[in-house]
């Protein structure tokens, strides 16, 4: 069996946003349908899982921007398992563009948790033995995302009943949109988005209230402006996300 799997997809107008460059939210989502469907040929879908009380929760990801996709370019996404570690299972993808020029590239990190008890459990102790692929696209140990002290910025959500998924919580890219919508519009304006980190702490369910919060500074190592977000459940002040994105004008 193949341990790469490949879905070539042409960008429709409604699959980009004001600057009419693709949406973040389009892109992770077609990274979990691919990631999805190859995990059922793995043998280790959501279904798969579910039988055994057990489910799928996304811990990690990093993203790597070197183009963003425009309406009507044709992409091709590929997804493969790279590793099963302690306690996670990491999987990598890779955007290119038509003439496989690399537009994207990136890693996650995936957690297995029992549904009774809300607790993971070792993926080497529930998963089947399945093919990996030995190529990382980005070195990443998932180190701690740094929290400032305070944040200028903050916006206030409800969740509602389309934000959830199959699982029952928020679906883990409406946390990007949220972390995103706390920027100021002229930033985002002028802005392009380069890279970015999200950690996956906690969950949020239909009716929490969200404040979605962020702190702009210049990262001097690596000459990029920079923005650290944090989103917090208000209902117990639990934290959800901590994310960190990298802009060029």
């Amino acid at each position: 069996m193949n341990n790469i799997l490949e879905h070539r997809i042409k960008i429709k107008s409604f699959d980009v946003g004001y600057d009419g460059k693709i949406k973040l939210s389009f892109i992770l989502n077609h990274m979990q349908e691919i990631a999805g469907e190859h995990a059922a040929l793995l043998g280790v879908s959501i279904r798969n899982l579910h039988e055994k009380n057990l489910a799928w929760v996304l811990s990690r990801y990093h993203i790597i921007f070197n183009d963003h996709p425009k309406w009507g370019d044709e992409i091709l996404i590929r997804t493969w398992p790279y590793a099963k570690e302690k306690h996670y299972s990491l999987r990598e993808f890779e955007i290119l563009d038509s003439t496989d020029d690399q537009l994207l590239r990136a890693t996650s990190s995936w957690m297995i948790i029992d549904l009774s008890t809300r607790k993971p459990v070792r993926p080497g102790d529930v998963l089947p033995d399945y093919p990996v692929n030995p190529v990382r696209m980005i070195e990443d140990k998932f180190g701690n995302l740094p929290v400032c002290d305070s944040y200028e910025n903050g916006v206030r959500f409800d969740v509602k009943l389309n934000d959830l998924d199959v699982n029952g919580h928020v679906n883990h890219t409406v946390y990007v949109e949220w972390a995103l919508e706390s920027i100021p519009v002229e930033f985002r304006k002028d802005h392009t988005l380069r890279e970015i980190e999200i950690a996956y702490r906690g969950e949020a369910f239909l009716k929490n209230s969200i404040k979605s919060y962020s702190h702009y500074h210049y990262d001097e190592e690596l000459k990029q402006a920079a923005y650290h977000h944090q989103i917090i459940r208000e209902d117990d002040m639990k934290e959800l996300t901590r994310t960190r994105t990298l802009w060029t004008p």
